[in-house]
């Protein structure tokens, strides 16, 4: 069987909205859902390829800004890591560079590009729905990483 030495690189935000809920999994986050196989017509981060000449964080933003009209260019973006498991994308071997925004508020996004829809969910119900390639270990890697920094704040209930 022949090998392929190529890669892809593509850059994913996760775009979560804190409202200082009881449950991490209340969290909004931005997806979109895909209009193209693979994947057609389910969840998955915004984002892509990554253009010669552009950083993985740039590439990340753009294409966020391209599939549902939000621009975070010049926003402080958390590194939530590297995804590199073969297999986890069908079309070949994609290395992804997952970044994450916290915002305050949740912004008017609208489906653009290659994404039918863009909108918020809550990252329990998003997670139970499943998502495109290993989107979900993003998704929960980035709370984690949002909740250790302190960036995602939780609150208990009174009781």
């Amino acid at each position: 069987m022949p090998r392929s030495a190529e890669f892809y690189y593509t850059g994913n935000v996760v775009v979560a909205v804190s409202a200082a809920t009881a449950l991490a999994l209340d969290t909004q986050i931005l997806v979109v859902t895909r209009s193209r196989e693979p994947f057609i017509g389910r969840y998955s981060l915004p984002g892509g390829h990554v253009e010669p000449g552009e950083t993985a964080q740039a590439g990340a933003v753009r294409e966020l800004a391209e599939e549902t009209g939000l621009n975070l260019i010049g926003q402080l973006l958390e590194d939530v890591g590297t995804f590199d498991t073969p297999g986890r994308d069908p079309r070949g071997n994609y290395v992804t560079r997952a970044f994450a925004a916290v915002l305050g508020d949740v912004p008017v996004v609208r489906g653009d590009d290659d994404a039918a829809t863009a909108e918020f969910v809550p990252a329990g119900e998003l997670l139970q729905a499943g998502m495109a390639f290993d989107h979900a270990e993003i998704v929960v890697q980035a709370l984690g990483l949002l909740l250790a920094r302190h960036i995602l704040v939780t609150v208990r209930p009174a009781g």
